[in-house]
Parts: structure tokens; C-alpha cells; sequence
């Protein structure tokens, strides 16, 4: 879905883990490997931030507006499965 709205952007594929420090280290090593040098993260509200305890620079993106990510991915997704 991302790449079809997106080309440009990088996905890369990171697998859950019932450890959040192990999924911290994974997301560490995996940003670390394909993006050398100063790799940072940035998060906004309600993001996983709170799990994460790995060693990257984390920047926080203020609130702007009051945009609903799950309408704008029910409108570029044929099929959104709700948890």
C-alpha cells in the first residue's frame, strides 16, 4: 500500500517480537545495516514509541491538525483489517 502511493519511500520488513527490547535491537541492527550513519527515528502520537528502548536517536513530530490515519488508510486501501 505504501509503495503504490509512495515509490520513492524505503520499506523494510521487521518482524514482531514478544520481547521489546529484542524488537528494539532488531529495529536497531535492521535502520543501522541499510542506512549508515546517523539514523534517528521520529514518532508522533499514539506510536510505538513507549515499547522502544533501543539505541537510536528518537525525535518527537508534534501533532498538526486532526487527521485521522485510519480514514486516509481506508481511502487508499482496497481492504483495512481492523485488530
Amino acid at each position: 500500500m505504501i509503495k503504490k502511493e509512495y515509490a520513492d519511500v524505503v520499506v523494510l520488513p521487521l518482524a514482531d517480537h514478544p520481547f521489546d527490547a529484542q524488537w528494539s535491537k532488531n529495529l536497531d541492527s535492521l535502520l543501522n545495516d541499510s542506512f549508515p550513519g546517523s539514523t534517528f527515528i521520529l514518532w508522533s502520537r499514539n506510536s510505538f514509541i513507549e515499547y522502544y528502548n533501543g539505541s537510536l536517536k528518537v525525535i518527537e513530530l508534534p501533532e498538526t491538525g486532526s487527521h485521522s490515519a485510519t480514514i486516509i488508510r481506508e481511502q487508499i486501501s482496497d481492504k483495512v483489517l481492523g485488530f
